[in-house]
């Protein structure tokens, strides 16, 4: 299971993986509970429209739990779910971070 930005996902889908491909933004199934791979190649921060707006409601958008909110629900649609182990692929430094924070250092980056 792997996901990109979508703009990227032509040059790195390689034959065989395009259906294994996975939108960050997927939610509530359980079409991917069998995945043991998964790449995230993503560095993701909510969109700047979305800041601005509660920004000017005073409200503070912290983009390192929103980044962070986004890797575990897409890292849940795999066999995480089963209490099996996966192995993650995580190229952002940022990301390996926050994962790695999250876990309390559980999580082996």
């Amino acid at each position: 299971m792997w996901s990109c930005v979508i703009a990227r996902l032509p040059k790195l889908t390689i034959k065989g993986f395009k259906k294994a491909f996975v939108p960050c933004n997927v939610r509530a199934t359980n079409d991917y509970k069998d995945r043991v791979h998964l790449a995230y190649l993503r560095n993701i921060y909510s969109q700047p429209p979305v800041v601005q707006y509660f920004q000017a409601k005073g409200v503070k958008v912290d983009q390192e739990r929103y980044a962070l909110s986004e890797l575990l629900q897409w890292i849940f649609r795999s066999a995480i779910r089963e209490q099996e182990n996966v192995s993650l692929y995580l190229p952002s430094k940022r990301m390996r971070q926050l994962l790695y924070g999250w876990s309390g250092g559980l999580c082996k980056v």
